[in-house]
């Protein structure tokens, strides 16, 4: 199936009817409920090839992106003018907040104002 996903267009396996048949090559040939798999897992894939997806454009997606992605989060009370270091500082969804890939711009930065334990930071809340 890895083949077919990176574009192979004929596959070859051997079949046997029972991998106790004589011959070398029925100990490694598929059986009938194996080769049914593969020609059902190999058909999923052509079709979730042929639902070409561009993630460049991700307006579509936008609401989820919110729910989903990390955002930075307080992790005590922090009082107003706190340099911001590490153990300030975890990630939790939803992606509302400053994004959670803007962690090491966000480490020394000094609050603006106090921010209890468990908020979303957000850019206001940096000087």
């Amino acid at each position: 199936m890895a083949a077919v996903t990176l574009g192979a267009v004929a596959i070859e396996r051997h079949f046997t009817f029972s991998r106790s048949m004589y011959g070398s090559d029925a100990k490694h040939s598929l059986t009938p409920d194996q080769l049914a798999d593969l020609v059902t897992g190999i058909r999923a894939i052509e079709v979730m090839l042929s639902a070409q997806v561009d993630k460049a454009d991700v307006e579509p997606y936008r609401e989820m992106k919110a729910i989903f992605e990390k955002s930075l989060v307080s992790l005590a009370d922090l009082p107003e003018g706190t340099v911001l270091r590490r153990e300030h500082v975890g990630v939790k969804k939803p992606g509302t907040g400053i994004p959670a890939r803007e962690l090491d711009e966000v480490l020394g930065r000094t609050l603006a104002r106090a921010v209890p334990a468990d908020t979303l930071l957000r850019r206001e809340d940096l000087l």
